[in-house]
């Protein structure tokens, strides 16, 4: 599809909130440097999106007109990363500072092809075009450090005034060419408080489908990315009205469908999970996944005899896990850690969590976020939680090194097998 080429709207210094100050003085090194060597370069991207908002950026991403091995030569901490696309990673510490060459949109296909191939975007071009293939408005803003001025050629300053999440271009095109970007869109509009544009939501609910065949790496990235900043309820909220549920976590979607219960125990538990304010790091898949099956794992323990042994929450939470995690490939220590959160709950449930076994069970790993997990399921079903607190108090006090190794009983030494030679 081709875009009507329009002018850029530039908002001039004086009339956007973006100072120097709030930029990471890293990429200011970035930009300058190139800027010094004759280089067109921009903030771009998620960060002057932030900044337009009043929202510190989580990171800064650099659009330059120098090609890949250009700022490796002037960078010498530059590392250049991909094969479809090569980005420069110049580093700072730990810190990354993400540098990648001005871009356009692939060529169309040939007739009869049916998606197109991202193999192909990989064509340098000019700001423009760059802003052109990027995939929300929102997201295609230019902050020149030349001119101190906000660069639009797509829309975006407009959709933020409005809070509105809108593809470039053609929803429908956008999302067949990379439908993880449904997923995406889910997450702008949870996290910054916005709407779905209308298009954009008509194309999502067409072509929901099409996530089915996206790279499970990525789509386990996206889903994990949900989470932070105090997005998980809000986006749990939007993935069921666009009905990408269904496609994401259809079990979950099944479950809500028979119970609106089900689903107001899932909500009152992100709810309590947003409130803590987790940073990123802490909210492994182990997590997402772990809170987002545990009204369904509930659903199914209340169906059990009643006194059931703990291999019965074992079975129920690998039934319910494995075919999230073969259509993910969720590394099997999450995996496991979401087990062990699920079999905790057994373990208080059933025998009240031993007192020979009580210190040792407090300083596994999986101990803290499995009690975080219960008491935020028993606070959403309005269940008292006074154990689980005592509990907690339990765990900050116990020093690991106090507790001896459980003893490893003796093996006997092997008896020699009798042979005829020895007979003899």
């Amino acid at each position: 599809m081709l875009l009507r080429k329009k002018k850029p709207v530039i908002l001039r210094r004086d009339r956007h909130p973006i100072s120097r100050r709030n930029i990471d003085e890293d990429a200011l090194k970035v930009l300058y440097r190139l800027k010094q060597c004759g280089h067109t370069a921009y903030l771009v991207g998620g960060g002057v999106r932030d900044l337009l908002i009043g929202r510190q950026p989580k990171d800064f991403d650099i659009g330059t007109s120098a090609h890949p091995n250009q700022v490796r030569k002037l960078f010498r901490n530059c590392f250049l990363i991909g094969r479809r696309f090569r980005l420069a990673h110049i580093r700072f510490g730990e810190k990354i500072i993400e540098t990648s060459t001005f871009r356009r949109r692939p060529d169309p296909l040939p007739e009869g092809a049916t998606t197109q191939q991202q193999a192909q975007d990989n064509t340098f071009g000019t700001p423009a075009e760059d802003a052109q293939r990027r995939d929300f408005t929102i997201n295609g803003l230019f902050y020149d450090i030349n001119t101190f001025a906000v660069i639009d050629h797509v829309g975006g300053l407009d959709d933020l005034k409005r809070k509105l999440v809108r593809t470039i271009g053609d929803p429908d095109e956008r999302f067949i060419e990379d439908p993880v970007r449904m997923i995406r869109a889910v997450r702008f509009a949870a996290r910054l408080g916005f709407k779905i544009e209308r298009k954009t939501m008509a194309a999502i609910l067409r072509n929901r489908k099409a996530l089915s065949g996206a790279a499970p790496s990525r789509m386990l990235e996206e889903i994990c990315r949900l989470a932070p900043f105090g997005s998980s309820a809000a986006a749990m909220k939007i993935l069921h009205q666009t009905r990408l549920l269904e496609v994401v976590f259809p079990e979950l979607a099944a479950t809500i469908n028979e119970s609106s219960e089900t689903a107001d125990i899932l909500k009152g538990m992100l709810q309590q999970l947003d409130q803590r304010d987790l940073p990123a790091a802490d909210l492994t898949p182990a997590v997402v996944f772990g809170y987002v099956y545990c009204p369904v794992f509930r659903k199914e323990i209340e169906l059990l005899p009643e006194n059931p042994h703990i291999t019965e929450y074992l079975k129920i939470a690998r039934s319910i896990l494995e075919p999230s995690a073969a259509r993910y490939h969720l590394p099997k220590k999450y995996f496991y850690d979401i087990i062990h959160q699920y079999a905790l709950q057994g373990r208080l449930e059933l025998n009240g969590f031993p007192p020979t076994v009580r210190k040792r069970m407090l300083i596994q790993p999986f101990f803290r976020p499995g009690l975080s997990l219960y008491r935020d399921y028993l606070k959403a079903s309005g269940q008292p939680v006074a154990l689980l607190d005592e509990l907690g108090k339990m765990a900050e006090k116990v020093d690991p090194l106090e507790i001896p190794a459980p003893r490893r009983r003796k093996r006997r030494p092997r008896r020699r097998r009798r042979t005829e030679t020895n007979a003899a």
